[in-house]
């Protein structure tokens, strides 16, 4: 049996139990015991801006920047025993960049979410600590001007993934967002 269709099997198990049963979790997310395991079969989309404001509007990234984000592709899936301050969420989806004496070295790294929020949800967040009301703890975190970013994925009725990044700026924690980008995307497991 392949790798990825235990942890497809495993995952399901896990997701029945804590999440309401309409939720179909594709192949090969089903495993409860921890650990990194690497996807024989990627997945892989894109995402797109759907929202900018404040200091983002109009701003377009470079065209470099601009496919870095775009591009969506996990092929890293990984369990943890529960969610830590530098390790959010039990479960996450990466893109593996090689191995190193420590284990698998991994970037866009998207942390499973049962429903992920709507767009005017967010927006209506004016601060960070109310963004990190709706969303947890940032993800990743910025020094003065302020930045704080989240990465989510949750899986849809027709077998994808569907991914949520949001990123802002401000001048001080608690003060008001002065940016805010929201992306979303879809990912397929590749042929």
């Amino acid at each position: 049996m392949r790798t990825s269709s235990v942890v497809m099997v495993a995952l399901f198990t896990v997701c029945s139990v804590t999440a309401d049963t309409s939720t179909n979790v594709p192949a090969p997310f089903s495993t409860k015991a921890p650990g990194v395991y690497h996807l024989d079969r990627p997945w892989v989309g894109e995402s797109r801006t759907v929202v900018q404001t404040g200091l983002f509007s109009g701003n377009a990234n470079s065209n470099e920047l601009e496919k870095l984000e775009r591009v969506l592709r996990f092929d890293s899936f990984t369990v943890r025993d529960k969610s830590s301050a530098d390790q959010p969420g039990k479960f996450s989806l990466s893109e593996s960049k090689g191995r190193t004496k420590d284990g698998w070295l991994e970037t866009m790294f998207h942390v499973y979410r049962l429903v992920l929020p709507s767009d005017a949800a967010i927006q209506a967040c004016s601060t960070v600590p109310n963004l990190a009301d709706l969303l947890g703890e940032p993800h990743e975190t910025d020094g003065a001007p302020y930045a704080a970013s989240w990465r989510f994925f949750t899986f849809t009725p027709s077998n994808t993934i569907e991914t949520l990044s949001v990123f802002c700026v401000c001048k001080q924690w608690k003060g008001p967002v002065d940016g805010l980008t929201i992306r979303r995307g879809i990912a397929k497991q590749s042929e």
